[in-house]
């Protein structure tokens, strides 16, 4: 399945299209790294803890269950996510960083960059839950802050 995303407020917030119905949302919390997102139904939050190699905590939208865990490496521009018990690996695709995708055995997902300006792009969907998909996005927007 393949989506859009659109981005506005400087990378604070990514609408996610199919067609012209949204289908999901990310949004950062203020200048810091926490962030929630909704897209297919899955709503999640992501709590940040760390500088340069932070590591973050994706609970459920209330806060009140730990569903995975985030281990970002921003230098070598990769990340693994840990959810509900599977491994999912996170990595650029190219240096200018307009390609990203996460991978697990058999299943995928593809973001890219599709303008000159990097505030839209799609997101090519094969397998993936939406929880992963929407941290996907969240990771990419960590490089923004620096």
């Amino acid at each position: 399945m393949n989506v859009n995303w659109k981005s506005k407020n400087g990378h604070r917030e990514f609408r996610i299209f199919r067609g012209k119905l949204i289908v999901g949302i990310l949004k950062k919390k203020g200048w810091s790294r926490n962030a929630y997102g909704e897209y297919n139904g899955a709503m999640v939050q992501f709590l940040s803890e760390g500088f340069l190699n932070p590591v973050i905590t994706i609970l459920d939208i209330e806060g009140t269950k730990k569903l995975g865990k985030i281990h970002y490496f921003r230098f070598k521009g990769i990340a693994s996510i840990q959810y509900e018990e599977q491994m999912f690996e996170w990595k650029y695709k190219s240096q200018q960083k307009k390609e990203w995708s996460i991978i697990s055995d058999d299943d995928f997902v593809n973001y890219t960059i599709s303008n000159t300006t990097q505030v839209e792009g799609e997101i090519e969907i094969e397998g993936i839950r939406p929880e992963v998909v929407l941290t996907g996005l969240y990771i990419h927007t960590l490089n923004r802050l620096f």
